[in-house]
């Protein structure tokens, strides 16, 4: 560990920061001044190498400029180097530079705790082994944390000052580059050297920096150790140096032949849709979306840009974990249990005991219609209200000034917790609320909890492989956290919209797996046919500005994962065929990639992509390379 600012003191308890920095921001100096009050002594780590991450933007040394700037005079600060990026690594080094006898509480927010912590190590036990060697201090993004009730003793929740659930690096670049406003992101003292790094008004200052050296796994700084080989590269050998994955929440293309064995007859989301509403689609026309099936007032192209198609869900059931474990290569045996009548009385019983109060619901129904329905009597009497759908769902609704979103979320805890072997539910999702009776809105806090997928799966493998996976929007969640090294959440496809683009600033190599949820979640589980195609709408126009941002190695594939029809009097999901749609300037144009087995076919071909292999799927990675 090479230091560049080392406190003069010998701490008992040290937090270690670790992070890329790229720019530091008020909320990282906010998180250290908040671990100030139970460490002796905070260390920002840079890692030289990061396992799925490259220094692009600022070079190395000037973020270790930004952050002496930043941090002052605090005497109980440090900022070091470390030569790896994982957690146990950083441990040795500390351990290293400190004694064997200081104590190391690593500072991180929400989703690297969840990320961390549901991990597949490879054996049973490993997390818990390196829990020996540190806790864990968290900084809740989009509410507060609480850990799984086994991790409790090595967690805690960092108490901060202030508000900065929306405050990251990734915001302030954002925001430079459209010219918005940023100052007030980042600390007053780096204020015009982020200005300058950064380019602000479009001109680009290089610094001080060395020019990076270009390895395998991509830009390392020069300051890297050049000789040390990189950590689980893959092989540059590719065929698409970076593949952007977007998945249309819900966005079905007719019924599956066993539609009817699942009440859904006669559903196809964007063929009704068309039907009814009449959906304008000219980018998504023109990359072959009217060659899949015919669809009124979108035309098959002449010569379609993309290769087309559409996939089967070969596994039981319709709902999002479903459709995107087996677009990573997992096929269930069974479907996640269903409970259209509510859930048995030993389920709720031990909810309500666990959780000190009595449950209202306890039935099927639409979210925006139970909190209708409830909400005046869960305002009266404190009771959370508990709803499933007829997907494999525990969900939780709560006003938030009824329930505080820490409590809510301790909830879907235990709800979890109660929730395995026969009734393991493939999600709970806690659904908080706001308003006054007759207005209740549901706000952006949901958050999911999900049943941690097989081992095997395709993250798995890329992550062993040392490729680097950005979720956006819920991937992060679906898998929680499996081989997903960054992840940003969004409120709506808007946001996931930009923070794709963002992501494609960020990296050039590896995989961005997208989902939009809006269709879905805001359309068409509400029957909403305006919405959802006005939503249809707005992706398309989006489309021709992602196009402009690919570069000659990119695949963007589109896809969804099930369909949820508005046109139907059903407001749950429905057993649909998915389209699909690849492009990118080395895909053959044109290719009609017919009718695929599963869902599966996707995701073997970005593992055949990147040297890895799926036990489920055919890859159509050679069909579509020109």
């Amino acid at each position: 560990m090479e230091f560049f600012r080392r406190s003069a003191g010998r701490p008992c308890r040290l937090g270690v920061f670790p992070g890329t920095f790229n720019p530091v921001t008020v909320a990282h100096v906010a998180l250290a001044e908040g671990a100030l009050a139970v460490v002796d002594e905070v260390v920002f780590v840079l890692p030289r190498q990061f396992p799925h991450k490259t220094y692009s933007g600022a070079s190395f040394e000037q973020r270790v400029e930004l952050l002496g700037l930043a941090l002052g005079g605090e005497g109980r600060y440090s900022v070091a180097a470390s030569e790896r990026g994982l957690f146990a690594e950083i441990a040795g080094e500390c351990r290293q530079a400190y004694g064997a006898d200081v104590r190391l509480s690593f500072l991180c927010g929400r989703d690297a705790a969840e990320r961390i912590a549901n991990w597949d190590y490879g054996r049973r036990g490993a997390f818990q082994d390196m829990l020996q060697q540190f806790d864990l201090l968290v900084a809740a993004r989009d509410g507060e944390y609480y850990p799984p009730e086994s991790l409790v003793s090595s967690f805690a929740r960092l108490e901060l000052s202030g508000v900065w659930d929306h405050v990251s690096a990734s915001q302030v670049r954002t925001r430079i580059s459209r010219g918005e406003p940023w100052e007030h992101l980042v600390p007053a003292a780096v204020r015009r050297r982020v200005g300058e790094i950064y380019g602000v008004g479009g001109k680009r200052v290089a610094g001080p920096g060395l020019p990076g050296i270009r390895s395998a796994c991509g830009v390392l700084s020069a300051a890297a150790h050049p000789r040390r080989p990189p950590h689980r590269c893959y092989s540059r050998n590719v065929a698409f140096s970076r593949v952007i994955w977007i998945v249309l929440d819900s966005v079905g293309i007719g019924e599956m032949p066993d539609a009817a064995d699942w009440g859904d007859a006669g559903s196809d989301t964007l063929g009704n849709i068309a039907r009814v509403r009449g959906i304008h689609l000219p980018n998504l026309a023109s990359l072959g979306l009217g060659n899949i099936m015919p669809l009124s007032g979108i035309a098959p192209a002449a010569a379609p840009a993309g290769a087309y198609g559409k996939c089967t869900l070969a596994s039981p059931g319709k709902d999002t974990t479903t459709g995107h474990w087996e677009m990573a290569g997992i096929h269930l045996a069974k479907p996640f249990p269903l409970y259209p009548h509510g859930f048995p009385p030993d389920v709720m019983s031990e909810f309500e005991r666990r959780i000190g109060r009595r449950s209202l619901g306890n039935k099927a129904a639409s979210g925006t219609e139970i909190i209708k329905e409830l909400g005046v009597e869960h305002m009266r009497t404190g009771s959370p209200i508990v709803y499933t759908s007829a997907d494999s769902v525990f969900q939780i609704a709560a006003h938030e000034e009824v329930i505080p979103l820490r409590e809510l979320y301790k909830m879907c805890e235990t709800a979890r917790a109660i929730l395995r072997g026969p009734h393991e539910v493939g999600r709970v999702i806690a659904r908080p609320f706001v308003g006054a009776p007759g207005s209740f809105t549901r706000t952006s806090n949901r958050h999911d909890y999900a049943v941690a997928p097989p081992a095997g799966m395709l993250l798995d493998q890329l992550h062993d492989r040392g490729v680097a996976v950005h979720g956006v929007g819920k991937i992060f969640d679906i898998f929680l956290g499996r081989g997903v090294q960054d992840s940003t959440k969004t409120r709506n496809n808007t946001e996931g919209m930009a923070q794709t683009l963002e992501a494609m600033r960020e990296t050039d190599r590896g995989l961005i797996f997208v989902n939009l949820v809006d269709f879905d979640q805001n359309y068409g589980h509400r029957n909403d046919v305006e919405g959802y195609g006005a939503a249809l709408e707005q992706f398309d126009a989006w489309l021709p500005e992602f196009e402009g941002r690919m570069g000659e190695g990119d695949l963007a594939i589109l896809t969804a994962d099930h369909g949820c029809d508005p046109t139907t009097p059903s407001t749950d999901h429905s057993r649909e065929y998915v389209p699909l749609l690849a492009f990118g300037p080395k895909v053959r144009p044109g290719v009609n990639l017919g009718v695929r087995g599963t869902l599966s076919d996707i995701g073997q071909t970005v593992a055949e992509n990147f040297g890895a292999r799926l036990a489920q799927g055919q890859s159509f990675l050679k069909e579509i390379l020109d």
